[in-house]
């Protein structure tokens, strides 16, 4: 079931997982979590991207018809955020949905180029009851200008326990000058992957923001796949 909620957050369902499961080990690659969207809709497409990426040899189009969904707005241009493992490492890749088609090969040569030596991800496999979430991974940009902003969001939400305002000058710079940009914050809770987006002009986001947000979601069951 495809639920759209409009303007700032959509939250991930959570499943089962082992540390097998999201290891990216020995040239495999692992997709870790992966959004789909754009201005005030954005769907986890996690599980569709994993299928896809094992079932078709030459590859998919990150577009709405390929990722089954269902009603996308008319007029609004779409992106793929894939965060996966490979090799022991985190890496990110963006696809605009006019782009060309995503294949595991064409991860594994970005993961190859890309000069992150960041661990993989991994979930916490032992949540105590009043954790707050943890911030696994963020990006702030538009279109396929997205940036990695993980360490940012972590320290500004340290740093700002009323929240901050995810603006240009706040978030670094500007990604794509005259265009609207979103942030994906994807966060571990209780041992469950969720995600949360919202606009540059939207409220303040902080660490009660993202608990209310993930604590809404209502899952229990460990893990994020």
């Amino acid at each position: 079931m495809v639920v759209i909620v409009p303007a700032l957050f959509l939250l991930g369902l959570c499943r089962a997982v082992s540390d097998d499961d999201l290891s990216g080990g020995n040239g495999d690659i692992q997709v870790v979590y992966a959004v789909f969207g754009g201005k005030d809709n954005f769907w986890n497409v996690t599980d569709k991207v994993s299928d896809l990426l094992k079932n078709s040899a030459d590859g998919f189009y990150a577009r709405s018809d390929s990722l089954r969904i269902a009603n996308p707005p008319a007029g609004v241009s779409m992106s793929l955020v894939l965060l996966y493992n490979y090799n022991d490492h985190r890496h990110f890749f963006v696809r605009g949905d006019s782009g060309p088609k995503i294949s595991q090969g064409l991860l594994r040569e970005a993961a190859r180029i890309d000069d992150s030596h960041d661990a993989s991800v991994t979930v916490n496999a032992n949540p105590k009851p009043e954790d707050l979430p943890t911030v696994v991974f963020a990006v702030y940009g538009v279109h396929e200008n997205f940036w990695d902003v993980t360490d940012r969001v972590k320290k500004l939400l340290v740093d700002n326990p009323d929240g901050f305002f995810p603006h240009e000058d706040v978030m670094g710079g500007d990604p794509e000058w005259g265009s609207a940009k979103n942030i994906v914050i994807i966060t571990d809770y209780n041992g469950c992957f969720h995600f949360f987006t919202e606009m540059n002009l939207a409220p303040k986001i902080s660490m009660l923001t993202l608990w209310m947000a993930d604590k809404s979601d209502g899952t229990s069951a460990k893990g994020g796949l």
